[in-house]
């Protein structure tokens, strides 16, 4: 798979992640204007108790997978990370299960990291993308940007 496919798939993703944990941070009245990726993010959110510390873990996972694919050159590695097509339907799994339990957890307190399998109905998830990045919708378990790319769960 070529890195700027892979780039392609992976930074929208991570982009509209980031930006449903900035919601629910905005939701609970946390300032994370100072806090950068997804991974800061998250540790702004668990500090505060909005996330538990299995969805931290989640939410780091994604948050490295991201920056493996949308920086380029590992700084501590001196290459860069290659990902195949295995790896990104992980991060998409990872990721719409971290928005499906933090949203449930957020909800009604559920600790959940059930996720249904099938093409459509309640577990079914739909992923599209274009070309721009902020959240315009989020409800339930169902994220929105304006890239194009959703994610019903």
């Amino acid at each position: 798979m070529a890195q700027e496919e892979a780039r392609s798939i992976g930074q929208p993703l991570g982009i509209a992640f980031e930006d449903f944990l900035r919601g629910i941070a905005s939701q609970h009245g946390i300032d994370v204007s100072g806090r950068n990726g997804i991974t800061e993010v998250g540790s702004a959110l668990r500090g505060e108790g909005k996330v538990t510390k299995r969805h931290l873990g989640l939410i780091q996972a994604v948050g490295a997978v991201r920056i493996a694919i949308e920086h380029g050159i590992d700084s501590d590695e001196g290459k860069g990370w290659q990902i195949t097509a295995q790896g990104l339907r992980l991060l998409i799994s990872t990721t719409m299960l971290a928005v499906k339990s933090v949203s449930a957890y957020n909800a009604r307190g559920d600790l959940d990291l059930r996720r249904e399998t099938g093409a459509t109905g309640p577990g079914a998830a739909r992923l599209t993308w274009d070309s721009t990045s902020r959240v315009t919708r989020q409800k339930g378990a169902r994220l929105q940007s304006s890239r194009g790319m959703a994610m019903s769960i």
